[in-house]
């Protein structure tokens, strides 16, 4: 079967000169990325593939070199880097239900942290990269936990007939936020890093707050609301002070993921009439459409370095990657694939 071509801008000598930029850009991520122990260390990019006819891991290297990394009759998705680029951490259906498993670049070192029947998702890395949070139904309904990297020290953190779920750690690891139903609808919550002084942050009255996310310094917390019926984009203060719509509009707007800095904010938007990725500063101005396909898009994420966002779309009949520059030049389809492709996730840089 013929392969596809890349995806191409006119070919005028600014967008020529834009792409140039890319690749460079590319490349001294790629070298910003180097992994001192050499494992894998040629590779800057994670994401899920079904193109070996199950979901499997594959890492991308700058020229597109791609590599199986879980290799697995399994079903594997979620991959994340450790905060120091040295592992991956993803979930994986191997033994009949979903376990959090963590592997080296090179794949050669697997282990799996939770070996339980139940079902475990959502893993989040610690910043200092020693301890695992995630999601577990093991005693009835889904509380999160956390694990060392080794597979050590197993705690649950919640316990209330509610779900928690969505665990993710402030910058300085000393907490925790998540969403939890424990109001007569969903809301956002805060809790220290061993499970104690659990506070509400936002009312789960007349609403649903979902999907919480720490700004770099962990002063703000970005999250998506229903209170307006339809979804939008949220920022309020670590104690829930101060929130404020940054999206404000009657179509759905979702995923909301902070840049490096915490001076912008990337989401999804259906209010042109299909799912678009759209750029706004922290403070809910400079509202902007990156990706303006008549496609669907999904799931931006930022560069380490803030001057790209990858993202999911499906232009040409099947999801795949792509790269944008964040001033929405330099459009390169990453993954050029005839399978399923998605679930981006840089490396960090060093």
């Amino acid at each position: 079967m013929k392969r596809r071509a890349m995806i191409t801008t006119h070919s005028t000598h600014s967008q020529r000169r834009a792409r140039l930029v890319l690749l460079a850009t590319v490349a001294l991520q790629l070298t910003a990325c180097s992994n001192p122990t050499g494992l894998g260390s040629e590779f800057w990019f994670a994401y899920v593939t079904n193109r070996d006819g199950n979901n499997e891991i594959y890492l991308v290297d700058a020229s597109g070199r791609v590599s199986n990394l879980t290799r697995h009759p399994g079903s594997d998705a979620n991959p994340t880097w450790s905060p120091d680029g040295e592992r991956i951490v993803f979930t994986s259906i191997r033994d009949d239900n979903r376990d959090i498993y963590v592997t080296t670049p090179d794949g050669q070192d697997v282990l799996n942290l939770t070996h339980h029947p139940a079902a475990e998702d959502n893993p989040a890395w610690s910043p200092d990269g020693s301890r695992i949070a995630f999601t577990s139904t093991r005693d009835g309904n889904t509380e999160i936990y956390i694990v060392d990297v080794d597979g050590q020290n197993l705690a649950r953190l919640t316990d209330h007939p509610a779900p928690d779920t969505d665990p993710r750690w402030s910058p300085d690891g000393t907490q925790i936020a998540f969403t939890s139903a424990r109001a007569s609808r969903a809301a956002i919550y805060v809790m220290n890093a061993d499970g104690t002084g659990v506070v509400q942050l936002t009312s789960g009255t007349n609403a649903n707050d979902i999907h919480p996310s720490w700004s770099i310094d962990g002063s703000q917390i970005l999250f998506e609301s229903d209170r307006n019926e339809a979804s939008d984009v949220y920022v309020m203060n670590a104690d829930g002070s101060g929130q404020l719509n940054l999206s404000n509009h009657a179509a759905h707007d979702t995923q909301p993921a902070w840049s490096p800095n915490g001076s912008q904010v990337a989401f999804l938007s259906n209010r042109d009439s299909n799912w678009e990725v759209y750029i706004v500063s922290a403070d809910g101005t400079g509202l902007r459409n990156l990706t303006n396909h008549a496609g669907q898009d999904s799931r931006p994420v930022w560069s380490p370095h803030g001057g790209q966002i990858a993202f999911e779309g499906r232009r040409d009949g099947q999801w795949e990657i792509f790269l944008v520059a964040i001033d929405g030049t330099a459009l390169t389809n990453l993954t050029n694939n005839l399978a399923n492709e998605g679930a981006p996730g840089w490396r960090p840089g060093r």
